[in-house]
C-alpha cells in the first residue's frame, strides 16, 4: 500500500485569511459609504462600527498567520520524516488521551444501558 502524499499548505486555502479580507472590505465600505450601510437590520446604533470590522479583520489575519505557520511547520516535519517536536508530541498524546477517555465513557454508557435494559 502506498503512502498518501501530504498536500503543500497554501495560504489562500486558510479560511481565516478569507474572513479577514471580507471584514476588511466591509470596514472600508463602512468608512466610504457610512456606517449605516453596514449595520445589520435591528442592530443598535454602534459608534465606530467600521473600526470594529477592521479590528475583527486584524484579529482574523493574525489567526491566519499563526494557523498557516503551524500548518507549514507540521508539513515540514511530515515531509522531512523528522520526529515531531515536543509540542506536537504533547498535542498527539493529549488527543489520544481524550479519545481514550471518550471511548471509556461510551463503553460505560453502553454497559449501563445493557444492565438497565
Amino acid at each position: 500500500m502506498s503512502k498518501k502524499s501530504v498536500p503543500v499548505p497554501r495560504w489562500w486555502k486558510n479560511t481565516y485569511f478569507w474572513i479577514a479580507g471580507i471584514l476588511l472590505l466591509v470596514g472600508i465600505i463602512g468608512f466610504i459609504a457610512g456606517q449605516d450601510i453596514i449595520r445589520d437590520p435591528g442592530q443598535t446604533d454602534e459608534n465606530f462600527l467600521p473600526l470594529i470590522y477592521l479590528a475583527g479583520a486584524v484579529v482574523m489575519f493574525v489567526n491566519g498567520v499563526m494557523s498557516h505557520k503551524n500548518t507549514e511547520m507540521l508539513y515540514n516535519e511530515q515531509v522531512s520524516g523528522a520526529p515531531l517536536s515536543a509540542d506536537a508530541m504533547e498535542e498527539t498524546s493529549l488527543l489520544k488521551k481524550l479519545q481514550a477517555e471518550a471511548g471509556d465513557a461510551t463503553e460505560n454508557s453502553t454497559q449501563e444501558e445493557n444492565n438497565n435494559g
